[in-house]
């Protein structure tokens, strides 16, 4: 199980990272390419997420994702690679509860051109399996790194999803 420290601090690394590859001059602006193409592209991305959690659509959820994309929710193992994210997404959607919504709230895309990172929020809804009641399970920061593909397109190669502590009971 993932602590919310270790999960902090393995976010950090990841933004500290992509940060290092960025021209902090020209922070966003690909010297190889286009980047408001690229943040258009990433942002697309992101709307047919939301739409395809919405509908529920699984070939949409995980089409986006690189062949060995990494895929990291909150007390659980890494999913390494589409198969084993479609099983996670396959697994959710069987909740007729269930229902994400991301935001992005920073979209930053490295000098190089070639690696696009989207941080934001979420909100994730599901079924409360002992209630069975419909509930707000969880909301918290997400960060996706993607990375251009040969054929010009752009997949998420790395998805780290975290969860906000729970609010604490009124008193």
């Amino acid at each position: 199980m993932i602590t919310t420290g270790k999960t902090k601090l393995l976010m950090a690394v990841v933004l500290a990272a992509f940060a290092a590859s960025c021209d902090k001059s020209e922070r966003g602006k690909a010297t190889t390419g286009d980047g408001a193409n690229v943040k258009q592209a990433i942002a697309t991305i992101e709307a047919g997420w939301n739409q395809a959690f919405h509908t529920k659509n699984l070939d949409a959820l995980v089409t986006p994702y690189a062949s060995d994309a990494v895929f990291v929710l909150p007390g659980a193992p890494a999913q390494v690679g589409t198969s084993a994210i479609r099983g996670v997404y396959a697994a959710a959607l069987k909740d007729p509860n269930f229902d994400v919504t991301l935001t992005s709230d920073r979209l930053e895309v490295a000098q190089s051109g070639d690696l696009a990172l989207s941080q934001g929020h979420l909100t994730m809804k599901g079924t409360d399996p002992k209630t069975k009641q419909p509930t707000t399970t969880m909301t918290g920061p997400y960060v996706t790194v993607f990375k251009k593909q040969a054929d010009g397109s752009w997949k998420a190669i790395q998805d780290w999803v975290a969860a906000n502590p729970p609010k604490a009971p009124a008193k």
